[in-house]
């Protein structure tokens, strides 16, 4: 099972984005979340000129990643994916940018675990609980289900 405390911690900034962000129902628009934070999207087609101009088309093998590029952010995707596939990818960047991993010195050691973060992070964010309590989905050990097999 992950940390508990660095759940809760990734569950409280999910939590703080959805209320700024008025959210109270599905499908969560990750695209408004990026324009109202000021992160551009762009998908690696639109993309490309940017990729090979900065000599990382090694990145292109991802299904997204994000670029820090003169305090700006830039997610870019790959939009040959599935638009839920897309959708996750984008909340999964999200979480790199929310929850300042930029800042941190990534190794072989800590890689597995900053990832698996992004992706309850993104889980979380597309599948908020509070929505789903909404929809009569109140079993926590259901979510916690999806949650750790998505």
């Amino acid at each position: 099972m992950y940390n508990g405390k660095k759940y809760e911690e990734i569950l409280e900034v999910v939590n703080k984005i959805l209320i700024k962000e008025n959210i109270k129902e599905l499908p969560i628009k990750v695209s408004n979340i990026c324009k109202n934070n000021n992160i551009l999207l762009c998908s690696y087609k639109q993309g490309y000129s940017i990729i090979k101009k900065l000599e990382i088309e090694d990145k292109l093998y991802n299904k997204g990643f994000t670029l820090l590029k003169n305090d700006e952010y830039i997610i870019f995707y790959d939009e040959q994916q599935d638009s839920q596939l897309i959708r996750f990818v984008i909340a999964h960047e999200l979480e790199h940018i929310f929850l300042n991993h930029f800042k941190i010195k990534l190794s072989n050691n800590n890689i597995h675990i900053v990832e698996e973060e992004a992706n309850i992070f993104a889980v979380s964010l597309l599948i908020p609980i509070y929505i789903l309590d909404k929809t009569y989905i109140k079993n926590l050990k259901i979510y916690q289900k999806y949650v750790i097999y998505l």
